[in-house]
């Protein structure tokens, strides 16, 4: 009787963990994936054909999985959109031929999305998310 109830405590807290690391996993794709949206979004200036584009779109959750963080997720996207802005601008004389300002969206986004800053922000904001809801 005492290995039974052994067996099944170490058996339900493998699976809590692995739930918890599969939480995460979720989280932190989804936090990723809507800041690459924002950003495409932002960059592009919500044109209708990025609308278009986004509403087709599949990825990602069809539940909101990270709460009140989408409000954050648009403030970092434009922040980061404006200052790319910025800084092309000041560097507008040393435009290489036959790259456009969509080109360089685009690498901004993507060197986001795949980019440790990006990952150490989802983090942070994921030992947030689940310090609240464990209370």
């Amino acid at each position: 009787m005492k290995k039974l109830l052994l067996l099944s405590l170490i058996l339900s807290a493998c699976a809590s963990q692995r739930e918890r690391k599969s939480d995460k996993t979720i989280f932190l794709q989804e936090f990723k994936l809507k800041y690459f949206e924002k950003c495409i979004k932002h960059g592009f200036n919500d044109s209708p054909e990025i609308q278009k584009i986004l509403e087709q779109d599949k990825s990602g959750y069809s539940e909101p999985v990270l709460g009140e963080l989408y409000d954050v997720i648009d403030s970092l996207a434009k922040k980061r959109i404006t200052n790319s802005k910025n800084a092309r601008a000041a560097l507008k004389t040393q435009k290489a031929e036959g790259s456009s300002r969509q080109d360089k969206i685009i690498e901004v986004c993507l060197c986001d999305y795949e980019g440790k800053w990006l990952d150490s922000i989802a983090k942070n904001e994921y030992r947030k998310f689940s310090k609240n809801k464990s209370r």
